[in-house]
């Protein structure tokens, strides 16, 4: 025997490793194409009363004309640009208690007064119905409402700070209409909603001197507006683990790299690792996943979809290169704190506006297990603005970095809102 091995020559050897080479990559093509792994997930999705395909979402219909208008609006986006992505603007947002820029006001007399009119009889005729006209909901689609919808927000609160006394009210209207979800809600447009709320309460806020007697009409819209981020977190939750239960349904590299829009995946070291990576650690992913959409049963229940994203977030955090099992944890969860956190900020930021508008007692902080308001930040026994605790749950008096603040009537400080600002 022993002879016979040292008679294999250079050129033997070669063959050999070869020869297994070819089954081992064969056994690993066998296995990314198994799906063994997700029997048990899709059971228990079933048994959770969860999706476990795009076939078990229920798109909203739409009339034809709904659709022409929804997509008119989207191309309206190209053509009304806010003053804010102007090059004087270099990115200015509003602030309360910033004065208005010199150029505000000019920008938007230069701009085309038919398409404004266009867009808000749009506006109006679309109502709070969803639209999903857009029903791409994979990890690799392009979002086209995404950008319009920030744009046309930042266009109509320039339009809020500028509007007339007499104006205000429907403008403020026809800026609010552009929050409640019109295409399938995932986590990524669930936080566009928010920035959608975050600019129209800032906006409106910053004209409340000059409501008057709308004040109360206002004030009741905030409020009918408050429950679409909690409540939209079941539904994005749910959408989103059918997208990437469709998404990891097979692990073959090629596959897997056509869906993300690349090409040559079944030649490519990359598209081997995504695949590897994809294969090793979906059905963990898909668990967790599903234990977070459960804990969405109770739209107001802070504590418990804060419970589930952490233990997502503390498996996402052992993520190694050398474990590729954990990689798409790390790269699919560490988002969903945020996302809780975010969604029932924005919920108390609207009804903190309402409440400044009526001038009623601020909200429960959902997020504060205490049972305590949202907090005031105040500089020189003056008010400010509001914070929350966010997703620590730990009151650190209105730092910038550990709580969510945000300002009423003034500039917030650093690194505690309520510090005085800097010299200019």
């Amino acid at each position: 025997m022993l002879g016979t091995l040292r008679r294999i020559t250079w050129w033997q050897t070669l063959i050999l490793i070869g020869c297994l080479f070819g089954i081992f990559v064969a056994c690993l093509a066998m296995w990314l194409r198994s799906t063994s792994d997700l029997i048990a997930v899709d059971a228990r999705a079933r048994q959770l009363r969860l999706p476990t395909g795009l076939t078990n979402i229920a798109f909203a219909s739409a009339t034809p004309a709904r659709i022409a208008d929804w997509q008119r609006l989207l191309t309206l986006g190209e053509q009304l640009k806010p003053w804010s992505e102007s090059e004087p603007a270099k990115g200015w947002t509003p602030i309360p208690g910033q004065a208005l820029p010199d150029g505000l006001a000019a920008h938007h007399e230069a701009l085309d007064k038919a398409l404004l009119v266009e867009s808000a009889d749009i506006l109006g005729r679309l109502g709070d119905a969803p639209i999903d006209a857009h029903r791409d909901l994979s990890p690799a689609a392009t979002l086209p409402d995404v950008t319009a919808l920030r744009r046309h927000m930042r266009l109509r609160c320039e339009r809020i700070l500028l509007a007339p006394s007499a104006d205000l009210p429907v403008e403020i209207s026809r800026a609010a209409a552009l929050i409640p979800a019109r295409e399938p809600l995932g986590l990524l447009r669930l936080m566009v909603q928010a920035n959608l709320i975050e600019q129209w309460s800032t906006a409106v806020i910053m004209r409340s001197a000059d409501l008057g007697a709308a004040k109360a009409a206002i004030a009741d819209q905030a409020r009918g507006l408050a429950p679409l981020a909690p409540q939209g977190l079941a539904v994005a939750w749910r959408n989103d683990l059918a997208s990437l239960r469709g998404f990891v349904a097979t692990a073959d590299p090629a596959a897997v790299w056509s869906r993300l829009g690349r090409d040559g995946g079944s030649f490519s070291f990359d598209a081997w690792g995504f695949a590897i990576a994809l294969r090793a650690g979906r059905a963990e992913t898909i668990t967790l996943m599903q234990d977070i959409a459960v804990a969405q049963g109770e739209a107001l229940d802070a504590a418990r979809q804060l419970a589930a994203t952490r233990t997502a977030e503390a498996i996402a955090r052992q993520a190694s290169w050398w474990r590729p099992g954990t990689l798409l944890p790390a790269m699919t969860l560490p988002v969903a704190t945020p996302v809780v956190a975010g969604a029932h900020t924005a919920r108390l930021r609207l009804l903190v506006l309402a409440a400044e508008l009526t001038g009623e007692a601020w909200p429960i902080d959902q997020l504060d297990s205490s049972g305590k308001p949202v907090r005031r930040v105040e500089r020189a026994a003056t008010l400010i603005g509001a914070y929350s605790v966010s997703a620590d749950g730990v009151d650190d008096g209105g730092h910038s970095q550990n709580d969510r603040c945000w300002p009423l009537y003034a500039p917030l400080g650093s690194p505690k809102a309520g510090d005085p600002l800097p010299a200019p």
